[in-house]
């Protein structure tokens, strides 16, 4: 654009940049964060409007598409909602991240500056360092090394309620490690008896009889002489 161009000129230039760039829809090999961020990135650049979410919605598919229509309606149209709903269905969040950074293997780089670049951005899309302060991503680290030091049990438990904070995860830590434990001498257990089947009476045990006594054998006496 010229400085001395007109607002309706302007307008026009904007439109036709706007034609001309074509996104592809999302497909299943996308990365969704990569493919979301060069959508972003794209409406930056042509000045789209910030209805993001309505251009947004007719380039998803697969499991990006149930993202979206699991939103209620009035969340789907906007874009950040929709945004963390696609990444959280597609697992690109930063618990996915963190595992992904544990469990990247070296074999699948092939090669020691790939699998480094690999690592540093499965770092960066955990730890986020540009949207986080430099103690928020300390108190991340913590928080991982945190869970992984407690008992398995509650470990588990502290991570299936995904713990914001350090904060958080001692409080969901302590309250599972206050729990009664059960007693470790267990029950006698009881007979499964399959369902639909009637539950056999006990079977009663008759007193056995005792045996008669002899009968008296009759007595002979001599006749008399």
């Amino acid at each position: 654009m010229t400085e001395g161009e007109s607002p309706l000129g302007q307008a026009l230039q904007r439109l036709a940049l706007m034609q001309e760039i074509a996104l592809q829809k999302m497909s299943a090999d996308d990365d969704p964060e990569a493919y979301l961020d060069i959508f972003e990135g794209t409406a930056a650049a042509c000045g789209w409007p910030e209805e993001w979410a309505v251009r947004l919605l007719p380039l998803l598919a697969g499991g990006a598409q149930l993202a979206a229509h699991s939103l209620p309606a009035s969340d789907r149209h906007e874009y950040k909602q929709l945004r963390r709903a696609i990444l959280d269905r597609l697992g690109s969040t930063p618990e996915g991240h963190r595992r992904r950074l544990r469990a990247l293997p070296f074999e699948d780089a092939g090669r020691p500056f790939s699998y480094a670049k690999q690592l540093l951005d499965a770092a960066r899309r955990w730890l986020q360092p540009g949207m986080r302060s430099a103690e928020d991503v300390m108190e991340q680290v913590a928080l991982e090394q945190f869970v992984a030091g407690l008992p398995s049990s509650t470990a588990n438990w502290v991570q299936c309620h995904r713990p914001a904070s350090l904060e958080a995860a001692v409080v969901l830590a302590e309250d599972h490690l206050s729990l009664p434990r059960r007693s470790m001498k267990e029950e006698p257990r009881q007979p499964v008896v399959p369902a639909g089947r009637p539950v056999p009476a006990p079977r009663r045990r008759f007193p056995t009889a005792a045996a008669a006594p002899p009968s008296p054998q009759p007595t002979t006496r001599p006749l008399p002489t």
